[in-house]
């Protein structure tokens, strides 16, 4: 049977299947851009204060980052939020390369998971917790409509 845009039924499942891994794969892309900005951006005024003041910030009548890491001592805090910056910044590139289907942005992510845990239990960020798999989640959801290739090379065929 011909559907409208000249497909058949088969090829029109293929297509509309391949569109929504790319869309699972571009939620999660939106995710990592967002949780990695908001750690780039937070962590290296944390440590900041943390070494200027030597004691955690308050935000809304909670102490910023307090978790185990607070226990070990404000020097190793602050050096470990420099740590969560570089994360927050290869969370970034993880961002960019989904967005742009890029495989290697996958493989990213799944090496970036266990150091992201490490941190988001050192600095007690549940939220982190329930939204790391979720990333990853949509990520596997979404793997086939990743590409090994460059853009450039998928646009000459």
């Amino acid at each position: 049977m011909e559907l409208s845009l000249g497909m058949d039924r088969s090829s029109y499942q293929a297509v509309r299947g391949l569109a929504s891994k790319r869309i699972s794969v571009r939620m999660a892309a939106a995710l990592y851009l967002l949780m990695g900005a908001a750690i780039a951006i937070s962590q290296p005024v944390i440590a900041a204060h943390v070494i200027a003041n030597r004691r955690l910030p308050m935000l809304g009548g909670i102490r910023a980052g307090s978790g185990p890491f607070e226990r070990v001592g404000l020097d190793f805090f602050a050096t470990m939020a420099i740590v969560f910056t570089l994360l927050g910044l290869l969370e970034i590139v993880v961002g960019v390369l989904l967005w742009r289907l890029r495989r290697r942005g996958g493989v990213l992510a799944l090496v970036l998971l266990p150091p992201g845990v490490a941190l988001w239990l050192g600095f007690g960020v549940p939220v982190w917790l329930i939204l790391g798999p979720i990333r990853l989640a949509l990520i596997f959801l979404g793997w086939k409509a990743l590409a090994y290739d460059s853009p450039e090379s998928r646009s000459s065929r």
